[in-house]
């Protein structure tokens, strides 16, 4: 038998030459043959003691040699390896009805499989070498290696029942594969280095974990059929973390993704479902463990909390699915979860310290559910914030940190916004006599505070009893036992304590139109009117202004009296304040400010807004100023003083010439600088530091720390279209980020964006109209190809600017030609199926013929319907025929647009997206639907193009899909990168071709996609790089294709890796899997799944077919299953 198991080798000479040994294997390869086993098998029967070179152990007396593969049956179980250390066997195969083996004895390199058919559990306890992926097959019962694995092979869970143990310490670096039911692992470290792939066909596969918590960075690859639950279950002790991506082979399947367990585990990579909408991923948690999401998840199949805790500590915003938490499970965490909450069981904001869960849905919660907070102190407690709403119908439970010192005033926003529902309110008792929950606010802000209790027993004569040394004329409400300046009334009124440190409850400021607003807080009501007496000799420091002078000021019982600040004198006041509601003055700046006597002086502006209009005073004319706090400091005066000036917080706003005051402005991060007026130093913006939008202010020189547009405040909301200087001087240009068209923010209706110009900073506004006002009625059935055409042009006309299109379908009885002139524009509809444009005739809706190297052209959030009843032509054309031959004219992004027929067995455009001369187009979420003819008769014509580009320089394909075109995305001439990521191609002749120039350098990246064609799935030619990465390729599964079916073809390209792929779906008769052609060399051919043999296992399959020239080819660490996995 040769090792393959091809015919009896060693026998072949029988009747001649070969020894008596080789006639007696011979019979016994017969013997076999009768008895069901398999050719080039030796079955072991345990008769001659346990050794395994004993002929009398093994059916017919003669031992195995190297590469024979063994079958252990009967109940003699007793064994020992005794071959000498890595001697080669072809496989392992246990018996039906075999007793319960435990192999033992020296290493060995393990050739083949192994399968246990007995239902008694089998122990490999050898230390074997895998040089390929090896498949476990526990067909009837379990098998557990304790041997330790090594080698470049990987292993592979074969698609059956039972539980793979493998509790050795591993090497091995290939592929870990579970693909049905259970593998148990006390280690990932060793069991593989490539991601773990889990499934095959329609079974689902667990993960077990049973080790003392590790950190891998291996993700995890979804490959069975749609529908599957594919699981990691944490059943050991410390953390198991996985921070890999987990994805899907083939993005159309779908699969629920459990956490299980009882132990602790975190996902910090990323959840990705990848391109197409049928394959959504859902997230289980059961188990009684904790499982932690900390990555930036992109899956839609929505969260079920079933069991246990589930931490959301991540950015979930973009997995938009309902997230719900079952009567015993909870939710957690202080991450971002993008769909709304059903919440049945326990909701618990926050970690390890208190923190905010938000919620870009809403929450709503039933009469079982409990929410808890928890409080720490003022400053730090949990919160929810729900941007759709929370409902409210179950416990809401507060507890306190036990450090934390409740005190009157400090509040708690638990929850965003208004809650509905009806919440029960558990709030843990405060001891401090006095002190009260106030929750009047919490159904319509989400707020709790503390009080102080208005009821009769913190009435005024109670209070006094708090403090057993008052008596007799210190109780009195004029007296002020304690000399703290204020009398036991004023302490009483504004919530002080009887003591000596019991001092009122400070006012608290803060804006009303140009004024700044102190309420006075903490008083208590139901008692007469008081009379309040200031008797300062001090300064008054409000929390408004601190200066190095005397303040004084007035109340008076007229809330609209303004009172008077004044620095410089010794004033004393009256305060007369009606006890019975919350009194408040207002406050303005007269005259000057006193003198800055030291330079370094500090101006705290914690709120408000303060303008200077005299020069800064200084002792010296070198004096240095500093603004710190959050309020507006203007300094409209001619100032000259040579110190430097520090913003460290707040805004400093310079609108007088102060060119005179030479030291350098220095403003720190977030803080704000702006003006109208000129600067004589130099200007240095910290990164985080913000510059105001409607400054024209000029300075010597000025220099930015990672400056960006988010850097900008108070942007005009309705700014008049233009061009707008910001600033003017010598600007360093090095650290200025994020500037041009391409980094625009939005103000109202506005798009804003910088420009940096000789000696100026610039910002341009552009037009944002609405083509409605254009006369265009949706959904009239009316021709409405006019009025687009008349808004762009009038768009053009003022340089560039946005057409929004709202909901509803408009009409192109004709196809519009538009020049963009070297404008900007961008086209915004309201979304893919809500704003449609409807193709009613037979030359499409738009050809962009731009003859200028600067035009760009951006469509979003549209839908392109061909509804003529047949060929609508092509839909969008963008080029330059006027100047062919220069590749960098124009630019072209499409996001979240859609291409769908009326009829889709009748309407159809023959081109969806053509270009010619485009520089780095940008595709994202773009969806074709086209409509093909027969698949043999050659009737392709119809849906001709999905996307046809040609002589390019760059493009990036992301989420895009083509489906029904002859061609679903074809790149000729092309230069530059070229990237598909996450892009399908499903049902085309052809799915994805990119062919460049023989004299350009062309890149192409094919990354986690999905093709599924008739003819052709890639073809690249002459790539300088191709790299092709976790591709799922498909045959087109209709009918068998009597033609030779290729899913990759490479020609005349070198630096080529085609790594961790898989081939599928056998449907072709003939099949060429990877075609390599020409000059192709140097590639790499590694960790993919080739399983593109016909289904009933006749036809012609090959895995790489190779020209004559080509070289420097490597395959490695692939898997070939025996049989189609479907």
């Amino acid at each position: 038998m040769d090792k393959n198991g091809s015919g009896i080798e060693r026998a072949k000479s029988v009747c001649g030459v070969q020894t008596l040994k080789t006639f007696r294997r011979a019979v016994c390869a017969g013997v076999c043959l009768l008895a069901g086993v398999a050719q080039g098998q030796v079955v072991w029967d345990g008769d001659s003691g346990g050794a395994w070179t004993v002929g009398g152990n093994w059916v017919g007396g003669i031992a195995p040699e190297a590469d024979d593969s063994l079958q252990f049956s009967g109940a003699n179980v007793t064994n020992h390896n005794d071959f000498v250390a890595g001697t080669a066997f072809a496989g392992i195969d246990f018996a039906a009805g075999a007793g319960a083996f435990t192999l033992r004895g020296n290493s060995i390199a393990l050739g083949g499989n192994i399968v246990n058919n007995s239902t008694t559990p089998q122990t490999i306890d050898l230390d074997m070498a895998l040089g390929a992926t090896r498949t476990v097959t526990t067909t009837a019962g379990d098998i557990i290696i304790s041997g330790n694995l090594s080698g470049e092979g990987g292993l592979s869970k074969g698609n059956s029942g039972g539980t793979l143990t493998l509790a050795g310490t591993n090497s091995f670096t290939g592929r870990l594969w579970v693909q049905r039911d259970v593998v148990s692992i006390h280690e990932l470290d060793g069991n593989g280095t490539d991601d773990i792939w889990m499934g095959t066909g329609y079974r689902s596969a667990t993960l077990q974990y049973t080790g003392s918590g590790e950190r891998t960075t291996r993700g995890i690859r979804f490959s069975s059929g749609a529908g599957q639950t594919h699981r990691i279950d944490q059943n050991g002790s410390g953390t198991l973390e996985f921070s890999g991506t987990l994805s899907q082979a083939w993005d159309s399947a779908g699969y629920t993704f459990a956490l299980g367990g009882s132990g602790s585990g975190v996902y910090s990579g990323i959840i990705d479902d990848g391109t197409d909408p049928a394959g959504q991923i859902t997230v289980l948690k059961d188990g009684r463990g904790v499982w932690t999401l900390m990555g930036t998840n992109r899956y839609l199949g929505g969260t079920m909390v079933n069991d246990g805790t589930l931490r959301i500590d991540g950015d979930n915003r973009a997995a938009t699915g309902t997230v719900t938490v079952a009567r015993a499970a909870t939710l957690a965490g202080l991450g971002l979860i993008g769909g709304d909450v059903v919440l049945e069981g326990t909701l618990r904001p926050g970690g390890a310290l208190p923190g905010t869960l938000s919620i870009s849905g809403g929450l709503t919660s039933d009469s079982r559910s409990e929410v808890v907070f928890r409080i720490d102190d003022p400053t730090c407690f949990d919160r929810l914030a729900a941007s759709g709403g929370v409902e409210l119908n179950g416990q809401v439970t507060v507890s306190l940190d036990p450090g934390y010192s409740p005190a009157a005033g400090d509040t708690f926003d638990l929850v965003s916004g208004a809650i509905s529902g009806t919440p029960v309110l558990e709030l843990p008792a405060l001891t401090e006599p006095g002190l009260a929950w106030d929750t009047s606010r919490f159904a319509s802000h989400g707020e709790v505070s503390i009080i102080r209790d208005a009821g009769p027993d913190v009435r005024y004569a109670f209070w006094l009893g708090q403090d057993p040394s008052l008596s007799g004329p210190d109780t009195l409400a004029s007296a002020d036992p304690h000399g703290t300046g204020h009398s036991n009334l004023a302490r009483y009124f504004f919530g002080g304590a009887p003591s000596a440190d019991g001092l009122p409850v400070p006012p608290r400021i803060a804006v009303e139109g140009d004024e700044a607003v102190v309420r006075f807080v903490g008083l208590r009501s139901g008692s007469d009117a008081a009379e309040y007496k200031v008797l300062s000799s001090t300064n008054l420091v409000m929390d408004a202004l601190e200066v190095d002078a005397e303040l004084s000021a007035a109340i008076e019982d007229d809330p609209d009296q303004s009172g008077v600040l004044r620095p410089g004198d010794y004033v004393r006041r009256r305060f007369s304040i009606p006890v019975t509601q919350p009194g408040f003055f207002r406050i303005r700046a007269v005259d000057n400010l006193t003198d800055f006597a030291a330079p370094g002086q500090d101006l705290q502006l914690d709120t408000g807004t303060w303008t200077v209009d005299f020069p800064i005073p200084y002792s010296s004319s070198g004096g240095s100023l500093t603004v710190t706090g959050s309020g507006t400091l203007i300094l409209s005066a001619d100032n000259t003083h040579t110190g430097s000036t520090t913003v460290n917080g707040g805004t400093l706003l310079v609108d007088g010439d102060s060119s005179g005051a030479t030291g350098d402005v220095h403003v720190a991060s977030g803080a704000v600088l702006g003006g109208s007026g000129t600067l004589g130093g130099a200007v240095y913006l910290a990164e985080g530091a913000r510059f105001r939008a409607d400054a024209t202010l000029s300075a010597d020189a000025f220099s930015f720390g990672g400056f960006t547009v988010r850097d900008i405040d108070g942007l005009d909301p309705d700014p008049a279209p233009g061009t707008y200087p910001l600033i003017t001087g010598n600007i360093d240009t090095q650290n200025i980020q994020t500037v041009g068209r391409e980094n625009s923010v939005r103000i109202g209706d506005r798009r804003l964006w910088f420009e940096l110009a000789p000696d100026a900073l610039l910002y341009h506004v552009e037009m944002d109209i609405d083509v409605t006002a254009y006369g265009a009625v949706p959904d009239d059935g009316q021709d409405d190809a006019a009025a687009f055409e008349a808004s762009l042009n009038d768009i053009i006309s003022r340089g560039g600017g946005t057409l929004r299109v709202p909901p509803g379908n408009y009409d192109f009885a004709s196809r519009r030609v538009i020049d963009l002139g070297g404008a900007a524009i961008e086209i915004r509809g309201h979304g893919k199926g809500v704003s449609v444009l409807r193709g009613n005739n037979s030359d499409g809706v738009w050809w962009f013929n731009n003859s200028y190297a600067a035009s760009a052209l951006a469509i979003q959030d549209l839908t392109f319907a061909p509804n003529n009843g047949g060929n609508a032509g092509t839909a969008l054309e963008v080029d330059n025929p006027a100047l062919p031959t220069d590749p960098d004219l124009s630019t072209l992004e499409m996001r979240s647009v859609d291409f769908q027929p009326t009829d889709s067995l009748v309407d159809y455009f023959q081109v969806h997206v053509r270009g010619a001369f485009l520089q780095n187009a940008r595709f994202d979420d773009v969806f074709i639907r086209g409509v093909r003819g027969s698949e043999w008769d050659g009737d392709w014509k119809l849906a001709e193009y999905g996307f046809d580009l040609s002589d390019g320089d760059g493009a990036a394909f992301v989420n895009c899909y083509s489906k029904n075109n002859q061609y679903g995305f074809w790149l000729s001439r092309y230069r530059g990168a070229v990237v598909f990521d996450r892009s399908n191609a499903v049902q085309n002749h052809t799915g994805m071709r990119v062919a460049a120039p023989a004299d350009a350098i062309c890149t192409v990246d094919v990354l986690h996609c999905h093709i599924n064609t008739f003819v052709r799935n890639l073809k690249i030619i002459r790539a300088d790089r191709l790299s092709v990465l976790e591709l799922a390729s498909y045959v087109q599964n209709e009918i068998p294709n009597p033609d030779t079916f290729k899913d990759i073809v490479i020609t005349d390209s070198t630096d080529v890796s085609i790594l961790s792929c898989a081939f599928n779906q056998p449907f072709a008769l003939n099949r060429v899997q990877i075609d390599l052609i020409g000059s192709t060399q140097g590639v790499l051919i590694q960790g993919n799944v080739f399983n593109g043999h016909y289904w009933n296992g006749t036809g012609n399959t090959v895995t790489v077919d190779m020209d004559a020239g080509v070289s420097d080819v490597d395959e490695t660490q692939n898997l070939y299953p025996p049989e189609p996995q479907w």
